[in-house]
């Protein structure tokens, strides 16, 4: 998933094993070591799977190597057809501590991007390292309105 949907350069991880090709060159491998990706938006996406069913539940988990930064535009957009966001904010930690004017600028997006989500009516419900979980309480008013909770 990417803010387009005509494709990226990606870049290599640092260990070859390893499936973390990155947009954001969040490893800061060679540049010269790409690879071309087909990307696809999120409305792309929730135009393939949501529907109005109270019995279908759409979660969206992110680990993008440290370009989920560009997506919560989108996802918050898009608030109302997602019950559950899952992202690891790997621009965060992914950043070396030396660099510590980039690293507060990035803490303080990362600020905006809880309220924010908060503001659509997310509710974080886990933060576990840079791990974060969201669920989207007009999904839990649904719950209610079921008498499933």
């Amino acid at each position: 998933m990417w803010v387009n949907s005509s494709g990226a350069r990606f870049h290599a991880p640092k260990q070859a094993n390893h499936d973390s090709w990155s947009i954001a060159n969040s490893q800061n491998t060679s540049p010269k070591i790409t690879k071309y990706f087909p990307t696809i938006t999120l409305d792309e996406i929730l135009q393939q799977v949501s529907g109005d069913s109270i019995q279908e539940i759409i979660m969206l988990k992110i680990d993008i190597e440290g370009a989920e930064r560009h997506l919560f535009k989108d996802i918050l957009k898009n608030f109302q057809k997602i019950d559950f966001v899952a992202v690891e904010l790997d621009f965060i930690h992914l950043l070396p501590f030396v660099k510590l004017i980039t690293r507060l600028k990035l803490i303080l997006e990362t600020r905006k991007i809880l309220i924010n989500m908060k503001s659509k009516g997310f509710l974080l419900v886990k933060n576990e390292g840079f791990n974060f979980f969201w669920v989207n309480d007009m999904f839990l008013a649904k719950l209610k309105n079921e008498n499933l909770v």
